[in-house]
């Protein structure tokens, strides 16, 4: 008797999983945000499984293209720097070649993008004022 309420149980949760694959999609996505969740992502990422999915994902087409693309902009990047590396500090492209070294904590302050152009004013002019 108790087989059979493994069973349905069992059956029930599988037809739970596909009738709310979008909302645990995005429950996922949004603890994923939270401190916890990063921290648990970062530590997946390290662990000896999290290594396994990364190589399985760089194999597949998408994986492929995306470090294609990933190779093809860092060679696009120079880097001749402006200013000596100091402890704590991060490069930042003011262009496709020069670089300058400025606090972490002022270049993560600001989303920024050389590709695209966004942000890159603000930043620009952040990392000018701190030299």
């Amino acid at each position: 008797m108790q087989n059979r309420n493994i069973e349905k149980r069992k059956a029930y949760l599988q037809q739970y999983v596909k009738d709310h694959k979008e909302q645990r999609k995005q429950y996922y996505q949004q603890w994923l945000q939270t401190p916890a969740g990063k921290q648990s992502q970062a530590k997946y990422d390290k662990s000896e499984k999290g290594k396994k999915r990364h190589n399985r994902y760089n194999q597949t087409l998408i994986g492929k293209q995306a470090n294609i693309k990933k190779s093809f902009k860092r060679r696009d990047l120079g880097f001749i720097p402006l200013n000596d590396y100091f402890e704590g500090a991060e490069g930042h492209h003011i262009s496709q070649n020069f670089v300058i070294y400025i606090p972490q904590e002022i270049h993560q302050s600001i989303a920024h993008n050389i590709w695209s152009g966004r942000n890159m004013d603000a930043i620009n002019k952040l990392a000018m004022e701190w030299l």
